[in-house]
């Protein structure tokens, strides 16, 4: 008996005490501008940070593929000398915006073309309209919306900021870490 508890007692501090391999993880909200190996500027959104250190920024990144059981998460880990900008999410995305845009505009049309009912395309108009006719007609003034209420989202979300993002390419490393605590403790907060 004392063996087992023995073994449950190692069993139970071994997992309590354990590192795990991201004890620090955020939700998809940063945005990081840094200098690859060929010496050209990558730009990333919906960064997911997974480590911080004194002299290096760990993060995930998807490759998305053909569909989604093949999209990749990849972790990359950046020394902060490559680092250019930093920031966080503040606001919607502009496809969020036009997307809902589209898709409120599409429900109004469809709803009061649901409502009037009276299109029939084969029919003289002299027979009461059916589903059949409500659906028509709705799909039809839902689409008619759509298209205006869509470009009142693309004009809506031109001037949206998106990121609130700082230039730290002119600091030095240990700046640069300050910074990025501080940004990071900013966005965290802000999500």
């Amino acid at each position: 008996m004392k063996k087992i508890i023995l073994c449950l007692l190692i069993i139970f501090t071994a997992k309590v005490f354990s590192q795990t391999d991201s004890s620090y993880k955020t939700d998809k909200i940063f945005y990081i501008s840094y200098l690859n190996y060929n010496k050209e500027i990558e730009k990333l959104d919906d960064v997911c940070l997974t480590d911080i250190d004194s002299i290096s920024l760990t993060f995930e990144q998807i490759i998305y593929g053909q569909n989604s059981n093949m999209n990749k998460y990849v972790s990359k880990k950046i020394v902060f000398d490559r680092i250019d900008k930093f920031g966080y999410k503040i606001g919607p995305s502009k496809g969020s915006i036009i997307g809902t845009s589209a898709l409120i505009g599409f429900g109004l049309g469809f709803v009061l073309g649901a409502i009037e009912g009276k299109f029939n395309p084969v029919g003289d108009g002299s027979r009461k309209p059916d589903f059949a006719d409500h659906v028509g007609t709705g799909f039809l003034f839902g689409t008619a919306l759509a298209i205006p209420t869509t470009l009142i989202g693309i004009i809506i979300s031109i001037p949206v900021k998106e990121y609130e993002t700082l230039d730290i390419s002119k600091y030095n490393r240990q700046k640069k870490f300050e910074i990025l605590k501080r940004l990071i403790r900013n966005g965290v907060k802000r999500e």
